[in-house]
């Protein structure tokens, strides 16, 4: 059995106006609606059966900031430091139920360059996230005896891996035409999305249904084909603020008889 825990990033509509600037390629969002998505999406997640957990609003986006495995959570690092405010915040929040590590000088790492299946941990090189601060995630992880896999497809490109890839589960993934043919997800069947970024970006699973976006029928249809259980839900508002739900919230799973149930005592040797 699997338990979700969602840590989901707190606003209320003050600091959505403070924090998040409008995309201007999307359109002008409606403070007041976007909140009411947001209560929308927090009531969905306690629907479907995982834990919810609201962390206090930063200037970063909750996601990028740290990657968690059962009780091991690994602080990022950002390559502007500014934003190192936004990761004491969450260290402090998270030091109560995990064990802490920190990606080190020299490297950077965003969390939203992880994608997990299973007792796998898939790191992609991008702008974000370097050779040394991917490295060093991968010693943690695999030191508390994950697999991983290090993919450099992105090096050179502007993105984030949870853009173009999500583990739907049943060994399936929803996945990107350049990731598509990447010997990393060779190993599953794999379901090509047109409007990858726009999706994938914004969609998380819980309890094997895939909680995304509104708005594309035809991938919709694509994916029930594959026999994935959706649950779409409206959030044009937020993604007006350019808000997708990588950013806003990272999950961590759970597995009885699994990595998960003894990561914890495995971390403290590391």
């Amino acid at each position: 059995m699997t338990h979700y825990h969602i840590s989901l990033q707190h606003f209320t509509k003050k600091q959505l106006s403070n924090y998040w600037q409008n995309d201007s390629h999307v359109g002008i969002s409606d403070f007041s609606q976007a909140m009411v998505q947001y209560n929308n999406l927090c009531k969905t997640v306690g629907n479907l059966g995982a834990t919810l957990s609201l962390l206090p609003c930063t200037e970063g986006k909750l996601g990028s900031l740290a990657v968690v495995a059962g009780r091991l959570a690994i602080l990022g690092r950002a390559n502007n430091n500014p934003a190192q405010a936004a990761y004491s915040t969450i260290a402090s929040v998270l030091a109560g139920n995990n064990i802490l590590k920190f990606i080190e000088e020299h490297g950077t790492m965003d969390g939203r360059d992880v994608v997990r299946i299973d007792d796998t941990f898939l790191i992609a090189i991008t702008e974000n996230t370097n050779y040394e601060g991917a490295s060093q995630l991968a010693f943690y992880l695999a030191e508390a005896g994950y697999d991983v896999q290090i993919i450099d497809a992105l090096s050179k490109m502007d993105t984030f891996l949870q853009d173009h890839l999500i583990y739907v589960g049943n060994d399936t993934v929803a996945v990107s035409s350049i990731l598509s043919k990447h010997y990393t997800v060779m190993p599953y069947k794999k379901i090509v999305l047109e409007q990858a970024k726009d999706i994938i970006s914004n969609s998380i699973v819980i309890n094997d249904i895939m909680v995304m976006p509104t708005g594309f029928e035809a991938e919709e249809q694509q994916l029930q084909s594959f026999g994935v259980k959706l649950m779409p839900i409206d959030l044009s508002e937020l993604a007006k603020l350019d808000i997708n739900l990588s950013g806003l919230c990272f999950v961590t799973t759970t597995r009885e008889n699994a990595q998960d149930s003894y990561v914890a005592d495995k971390a403290l040797a590391i």
